[in-house]
């Protein structure tokens, strides 16, 4: 008896760690240093700001045009690679962000990027 019920503990904490995200990710901490570092430029809907485009003069991405659910496994790991690339290295004319926020910073906000703007928000 206590076999099988060690088994069950162990099939429920498997099932718990697949489902979690694998970051560990913090999507509200990551909707605060949007906020903060990214919303000026990319704006509340993450489609980009006219106004910083103006100013900027370039066109900044619309991050609602990704789709990551359709991509298969190894296409995903690529995007999420080159935007955690971009996030902490910049990308004229962003501004690179890998010092001044932590690891942890980055991949919120990637989560909170991925499930506010991406998949239509979903």
């Amino acid at each position: 008896m206590g076999s099988r019920w060690m088994a069950t503990l162990a099939g429920v904490a498997l099932i718990m760690a697949v489902s979690l995200p694998a970051s560990g990710a913090d999507r509200e901490s990551g909707k605060k240093v949007y906020a903060q570092k990214c919303q000026n430029c990319h704006g509340l809907d993450g489609k980009g700001s006219a106004t910083a485009e103006k100013m900027l003069k370039t066109k900044i991405p619309d991050l609602t045009a990704t789709q990551p659910s359709k991509f298969s496994k190894a296409e995903r790991q690529r995007y999420e690679q080159r935007v955690r690339t971009v996030l902490a290295e910049g990308k004229k004319p962003m501004p690179p962000f890998g010092k001044s926020l932590s690891k942890e910073d980055q991949e919120n906000v990637l989560e909170y990027m991925e499930k506010a703007f991406m998949n239509g928000g979903k």
